[in-house]
């Protein structure tokens, strides 16, 4: 009952707790419990297994005036760095920053500007605090972009393996909100 999963993490110049090696496939492990071993006589076992990590999936198409070329780089605040291995309990209530990019995926010409799909995922031990979504991109014009949206309310209810999200980013009609959230889609557990 002593084992765990940590991930490493350091403090950044900005004093944040930030996770250094992330992981990129899923870690399943064995769990057997109250087993009575007869070694006289051949016995069966059964071992249910379980995933460690939950994963995020990131769907989301940026609107620009014209079609963007570099990654989008994203941080994601008030993500677990230890679990418990035998209960799945995050161990500690520190808030880290996990950093991971998305790719292109696609890319559309409306009438008027070019919208960039990004798509990729994140696999996390679980959530711990605040979670706001950092989004940094060059723009069409060549100039480092920031965006911030605060997922706290869809993520401190999340109760399934992994979860779908699908974002609309708008930087180029300053009349309609930044970022909105199309689709929240939490999947099956199975």
């Amino acid at each position: 009952r002593t084992a765990e999963i940590s991930l490493p993490t350091m403090i950044s110049k900005k004093n944040e707790q930030i996770i250094t090696d992330s992981p990129d496939s899923m870690v399943y492990v064995g769990i057997s419990e109250n087993n009575v071993v007869d070694f006289d006589k051949q016995s069966k076992v059964d071992i249910k297994m379980i995933k460690m990590f939950k994963r995020i999936n990131f769907n989301i198409t940026l609107g620009d005036k014209a079609e963007l070329k570099e990654p989008l780089s994203m941080e994601l605040s008030g993500v677990a760095n230890r679990k418990r291995v035998w209960d799945q309990e995050l161990l500690n209530s520190d808030e880290s920053i996990i950093m991971f990019n998305l790719n292109r995926r696609g890319r559309y010409v409306n009438t008027v500007n070019f919208l960039t799909t990004y798509a990729g995922h994140v696999l996390v031990l679980g959530i711990t605090g605040r979670n706001v979504l950092t989004m940094t991109y060059i723009d069409a014009e060549g100039e480092k972009k920031r965006l911030d949206v605060d997922l706290t309310e869809n993520l401190k209810i999340w109760n399934t393996e992994e979860v779908t999200v699908k974002m609309l980013i708008n930087v180029y009609d300053e009349t309609q909100p930044d970022v909105v959230v199309n689709e929240w889609d939490h999947g099956n557990t199975s």
